[in-house]
């Protein structure tokens, strides 16, 4: 089953997003696994960043995957990186999850929540809109 939205509905979330990407957390890089078991680090550095945290028991975080799906493919080549990090599933469950959804975004995974939380650690979903100049954090499902 292919998680999907209209345009009316995504159009105030991508429009929400995005302004808050140009709008402007600088700090390090934040080092994550990939699906393959290495380990990756992420930063604003080449443009700005957006982390969505989720996992697969959380209902709210599986609803908003296919907005952020259908988001991160409307947003190719504009210079804003979509990331959905798994907090605390195995590689096997988020790629079954993934495959199952038809999802392609890139999904990288903090194993032991450690990032998550380092960055609030309060719930999921956990949106992060991070450019060189400030760092967002959003808990909770995001619609607008």
């Amino acid at each position: 089953m292919r998680v999907s939205m209209s345009r009316s509905e995504r159009s105030p979330w991508l429009l929400s997003l995005l302004a808050a990407v140009l709008i402007g957390a600088s700090g390090g890089a934040l080092s994550f696994a990939t699906m393959t078991g290495e380990s990756i680090a992420i930063r604003p550095d080449e443009g700005p960043v957006v982390l969505h945290f989720w996992a697969t028991w959380c209902p709210t975080c599986v609803e908003e995957m296919g907005t952020l799906d259908a988001i991160t493919r409307q947003c190719q080549g504009n210079g804003v990186r979509m990331v959905a990090v798994n907090v605390g599933e195995s590689t096997e469950e988020v790629t079954e999850f993934t495959a199952r959804h038809q999802l392609e975004l890139e999904m990288l995974r903090d194993p032991r929540g450690k990032i998550w939380r380092k960055l609030s650690g309060q719930g999921l979903p956990l949106n992060v809109i991070w450019t060189r100049e400030e760092r967002r954090v959003f808990v909770g499902p995001r619609s607008t």
